[in-house]
């Protein structure tokens, strides 16, 4: 057993619990699980094989990056700029950039090179405290590559010791190629991508972008149905640039989450109140496009919505890892608390995943995913914008990233 000591605040995240933090605390592992937790002058006499005094600092669980697109190739860094100039994301995509260029650069890409850099950032997510990411494809938009992208994927969860959810988003936007023809493609997608995937297991979960240059909610819906027959959760993409529906579309089909909600309204907001599915917020990506419209939580959460949070990493429109900016950006933007912040990229992105039975709070019988963060005040991992307070973080109760 691991005993954890003289925790100054332990944001445990169990909802069982009248306060979601005990102060003076300490945290027992017992192989690869949470054994205990309490206060200080409860800690009972075990023998320990590590002790482990941390001095007043903060732990949380392990942060979770609930939607990322973190295997792909090429750089859309000429694309940064030009929207620092004003060219908005869309007027980007329409002429043909965008997507469209990820896309070129990943089909050209190896397998080898796709694992190495998706290896690469994974241990930048982990330096963030991130201990369990969602991977996406959709940047192949064709059969071989898509296949590809996903395959990488299953070799990742295979050499790292961060969890991964893998989501199927071969419904990104229209490949070129089709764009002529867009019923062929997603006859593709709905007669034979989701039956080759799931029986090669190789996505868990099955998202659509519902937007003006990419899925109408309609479309979305065929193939939503054929992928919930296949038993793939769903995820959506959707109220990003403009309102398409896309949220109550998930709720009718008991999505885990739908994304982004720049342009939530009213119903979506009952829609959601009523149902199971999360509200995923994504702060870095307004930043990022150079916008101002960032998602207010204030209604989401007086209507009692699970609201995550994450960094929609990908190469054009989130390209960092950073959580700890994510939180600040909740806060500063969305009109979050520090702990309704943290609650989102922990506890709240688990249910994001289905995964909120055995990762997200530090509560009896969970795997130990825990940070150390090198502060005594929980506020501190906000208020220290972009920088990660990050000491120390254990999956599965095996030390993987520690800062002296």
């Amino acid at each position: 057993m691991i005993l954890i000591k003289n925790i100054s605040q332990l944001l445990h995240f169990d909802e069982s619990k009248d306060s979601e933090i005990l102060e003076n605390a300490y945290l027992i592992i017992k192989n690869d699980i949470i054994h205990e937790i309490g206060r200080m002058q409860d800690l009972p006499k075990y023998d320990f094989n590590e002790v482990i005094n941390i001095e007043n600092k903060v732990i949380t669980p392990g942060f979770i990056d609930s939607h990322t697109h973190l295997v792909f190739a090429g750089s859309r860094a000429h694309e940064f700029e030009l929207r620092a100039k004003g060219a908005s994301y869309e007027e980007i995509l329409e002429s043909g950039g965008g997507i469209n260029n990820t896309v070129a650069a990943t089909r050209k890409a190896s397998f080898a090179e796709l694992l190495k850099s998706g290896k690469q950032r994974l241990a930048k997510a982990l330096s963030y405290g991130i201990t369990t990411v969602e991977i996406k494809s959709g940047y192949g938009l064709d059969e071989k590559t898509e296949i590809k992208i996903l395959e990488v994927v299953k070799q990742l969860k295979k050499i790292t010791n961060q969890k991964i959810s893998s989501t199927y988003l071969g419904a990104h936007i229209i490949p070129k190629e089709y764009k002529e023809d867009r019923e062929s493609y997603i006859n593709l997608i709905t007669e034979k991508m989701l039956k080759s995937i799931k029986e090669a297991e190789l996505a868990d979960n099955v998202d659509v972008f519902i937007e003006k240059g990419a899925y109408s909610t309609l479309e979305a819906e065929l193939i939503v149905k054929k992928a919930k027959d296949y038993g793939f959760n769903i995820k959506l993409h959707t109220e990003q640039l403009s309102h398409q529906g896309g949220t109550q579309l998930g709720v009718k089909y008991n999505a885990l989450s739908v994304d982004h909600l720049e342009y939530l309204n009213d119903d979506d907001i009952k829609a959601l109140k009523d149902s199971n599915t999360v509200a995923t917020i994504l702060p870095i990506a307004v930043l990022f496009l150079n916008k101002d419209n960032y998602v207010d939580a204030t209604e989401l959460l007086k209507n009692n919505v699970r609201v995550a949070l994450a960094t929609d990493f990908n190469p054009g429109s989130s390209n960092s890892l950073n959580m700890n900016l994510v939180i600040s950006l909740a806060v500063l933007k969305s009109n979050m608390t520090v702990l309704q912040a943290l609650k989102a990229v922990t506890l709240n992105a688990a249910y994001a995943l289905n995964m909120q039975d055995e990762i997200g709070s530090l509560e009896v019988g969970k795997k130990a995913d825990i940070i150390i963060h090198n502060t005594d005040d929980y506020k501190n991992i906000a208020y220290q914008m972009g920088v990660s307070l990050v000491q120390a973080v254990f999956i599965n109760g095996q030390k993987r990233c520690f800062r002296k």
